[in-house]
């Protein structure tokens, strides 16, 4: 099977054919809601890692969908009882399901511990809206991952899907500005071409995030960085951009000489 080189719009596409099998007006909702959406996905996998575009015949590809509204997942566990994961038509290819896992979590079962540092990867291109001051045709972006501009991705996307009682803090953003710096990092810009010719550009790599003096956020930062391992980070989550994974305490880099 051909791949393009960013497979998040195909995934995407996977969710939804699932969703429009049980109800196709709520396919429709996800589709074309509003954003960010309650639901990200990861682009295909192989081996744990983004798939080639050449994937070998009969290679076990794997995805993975996370979903913060109740009536949507409903939706998606109706169509997997029914049968409708097990053979899926993409384009030519004829998809078969190997296995599915599924765990259901609320907010309050994410890990929560002491922040001492986090050494993040991101597996997908990660970028960050910029929200205009007036008119403007075309959307900006940032692509460097600064703790600000993570964190306050994870808490925003937190704050609109958490249940009473689990909101964020709003003094989170504040703690990250003045308590949070990156102390080393291997990135790249990296741009990916998706369906319809799309181009997806972001950045790649990793970037260690250390507390430059001690302080006690109550868990939320360690909550925050396991809820962006399902939920992604930045914008286009919901076609597999954004796709992080953390590490607790990231090994301290050593002083530049001079």
């Amino acid at each position: 099977m051909t791949l393009p080189e960013f497979s998040g719009t195909v995934a995407k596409s996977v969710f939804l054919k699932l969703v429009a099998a049980a109800d196709a007006q709520a396919a429709l909702r996800a589709h074309q809601g509003a954003k960010p959406r309650p639901y990200s996905v990861t682009p295909l996998l192989l081996n744990g890692a983004p798939a080639p575009r050449l994937t070998p015949p009969g290679a076990t590809l794997e995805l993975r969908v996370a979903i913060a509204d109740d009536a949507l997942a409903e939706k998606l566990l109706h169509a997997i009882v029914a049968g409708h994961a097990y053979t899926l038509q993409l384009g030519a290819a004829r998809l078969r399901t190997a296995s599915i896992d599924s765990a259901m979590l609320s907010h309050s079962d994410l890990p929560a511990g002491r922040f001492q540092g986090a050494h993040v990867e991101y597996i997908t291109p990660v970028r960050f809206s910029v929200a205009p001051t007036g008119k403007r045709h075309r959307p900006k972006f940032r692509l460097f991952p600064t703790p600000e501009r993570l964190f306050n991705s994870l808490y925003k996307h937190w704050n609109l899907y958490a249940p009473p009682g689990m909101q964020a803090p709003d003094w989170i953003p504040q703690l990250v500005q003045d308590y949070v710096a990156e102390s080393g990092y291997h990135i790249r810009r990296t741009a990916l071409r998706g369906t319809g010719g799309r181009v997806f550009v972001g950045t790649t790599g990793w970037v260690n995030y250390i507390p430059v003096e001690d302080f006690d956020d109550h868990g939320w930062l360690t909550r925050l960085l396991a809820y962006g391992q399902l939920f992604n980070a930045g914008t286009g989550r919901s076609i597999g951009l954004g796709v992080m994974r953390y590490t607790p305490h990231p090994r301290r880099e050593p002083p530049t000489p001079g």
